[in-house]
């Protein structure tokens, strides 16, 4: 989720680019699709633990942002 925002953020900014994470989502997904493959109990509890990582994605990324704003300055 949050590599997800990271590109959202990045591919904005016309100094960065977000694509080196493209790589990184597809993996992630990848593993998650085999992870919920393996475990199907774990599906019942995937939009709590996606709206929890959603959360905790968008604070990093608001962190983070601050961060490369004081690296421009």
């Amino acid at each position: 989720m949050e590599h997800l925002l990271y590109i959202a953020y990045l591919t904005r900014d016309p100094e960065r680019e977000g694509y080196g994470w493209k790589g990184t989502v597809i993996a992630q997904r990848d593993e998650l699709a085999e992870l919920l493959n393996d475990n199907p109990s774990l599906k019942h509890r995937l939009d709590e633990t996606t709206a929890g990582a959603y959360l905790t994605a968008c604070k990093l990324l608001f962190e983070k942002s601050e961060e490369m704003s004081l690296l421009k300055s």
